[in-house]
């Protein structure tokens, strides 16, 4: 909420607004997008609640995958992706991204509140968007199971083999 309100101060436009210029516009986003305001302060809430339809967010993956650049517009600074992917405080989580250390390849991960995922492996260029209502049960790494079953299953749909860690627990409990 605070960057969310530091980007409006900065730029001098609501939250939305400037999301829609710097990022859903270049995106070529085909829907509306909507953002939960906060009901006192009618101000967007910058920590969660931004509602679209699996395509657009297919684009974010797409973005994440390419380092920020879309179509040749670098719209995020690539430099952004190695502090976003470097963990803060806890193993699987930093600047805005869920990780996981499970697999010998980067995946980044924006996780809604109801197991929404927008799952992005640069190294496969894939992605995999997951709009839902339930998350289920959490695996040992603080990752639900279903986070794990999608990012497996979209690795092996392609023919790759999921490049597990040899140091790590391969089962999901």
């Amino acid at each position: 909420m605070l960057l969310g309100m530091i980007l409006i101060k900065a730029t001098g436009k609501h939250l939305s607004d400037y999301a829609s210029d710097a990022l859903w516009k270049p995106l070529n986003a085909e829907e509306t997008a909507y953002w939960h305001i906060d009901q006192h302060m009618g101000t967007e809430l910058g920590y969660c609640c931004f509602n679209s339809n699996a395509r657009d967010f297919a684009r974010f993956g797409k973005l994440n995958n390419n380092l920020g650049n879309w179509d040749g517009a670098q719209l995020v600074d690539s430099s952004f992706y190695d502090l976003a992917a470097t963990p803060g405080m806890v193993p699987y989580y930093g600047m805005g991204f869920w990780m996981t250390d499970k697999y010998q390849t980067q995946v980044y991960a924006h996780k809604g509140l109801f197991g929404q995922y927008i799952i992005s492996i640069p190294e496969y260029d894939l992605v995999v968007v997951r709009l839902g209502k339930s998350e289920g049960p959490s695996s040992s790494d603080k990752h639900a199971q279903l986070f794990h079953s999608l990012v497996e299953d979209a690795i092996n749909t392609f023919g790759i083999e999921a490049p597990l860690d040899s140091n790590k627990n391969s089962q999901i409990n």
